[in-house]
């Protein structure tokens, strides 16, 4: 092979394998065995040659080992796993064999599958804690002290209606949010877990009074007046 007049030069192997290679430089012709060779490179250097195949093989094996560890199930680690996935699928059966390190992947899909299965049972743990809660929300009137509130049924105050309305709407927040950890919704559930067991207990029983019926004898031909009142 012959430089170019930068000094590169372009060399093609055939085959895969360990070459050394050494250097020569002539200032004119290189058959000529004059004095003009002024250059030349005792020591080789060497270079390995992998076959094209062994590259593509390579390249997999790479692209698992240098996957990280599986803590949460993040969209940056589905589509890592994905590529490295979808690189050895599409190597030849043959070369499939070489991939050593193929239980790797195979754990790490296995460890965000379980992931992506637990945030989804708190992201549905958090939806039906939020529809209770807007349930139990509908439940009672608001009252500043009772006494408007008929006997069978419940009211609170307008501020423990507020505090609850305020966790509802933070649960909500959070399942519209993008990307929303597993902890983020488990710690979720719990506060609105909390605050439903707080407005529970702020609920109070009306204190409104129904009439009773009342039951009068008159004689004939009698009048008679009277004042019904509730007593409170």
């Amino acid at each position: 092979y012959k430089t170019d007049d930068n000094g590169q030069v372009n060399i093609q192997f055939d085959k895969a394998g360990s070459y050394s290679i050494s250097a020569e430089r002539y200032q004119n012709d290189p058959l000529d065995t004059s004095d003009n060779n002024n250059i030349i490179r005792p020591v080789p250097i060497t270079i390995d040659v992998q076959d094209k195949q062994d590259t593509q093989v390579t390249s997999v094996i790479n692209l698992i080992n240098n996957l990280p560890e599986i803590a949460a199930a993040s969209e940056p680690n589905d589509l890592l796993i994905k590529d490295a996935r979808a690189a050895y699928e599409a190597l030849t059966e043959e070369q499939k064999l070489n991939v050593k390190n193929i239980n790797l992947l195979v754990e790490k899909e296995n460890i965000l599958a379980s992931l992506k299965a637990n945030l989804e049972s708190s992201l549905l743990s958090l939806q039906s804690a939020i529809t209770d809660a807007e349930a139990n929300k509908a439940t009672v009137t608001v009252s500043i002290d009772g006494k408007d509130i008929d006997s069978t049924k419940s009211w609170v105050t307008q501020a423990d209606l507020d505090k609850y309305i305020a966790a509802i709407t933070a649960a909500q927040e959070l399942i519209a949010k993008e990307a929303s950890t597993q902890e983020e919704l488990e710690a979720k559930v719990l506060a609105l877990n909390q605050a439903t067991e707080t407005f529970n207990n702020a609920k109070k029983v009306g204190l409104k009074q129904a009439l009773s019926k009342v039951v009068f004898n008159v004689a004939p031909k009698s009048s008679l007046s009277f004042v019904l009142y509730d007593e409170t």
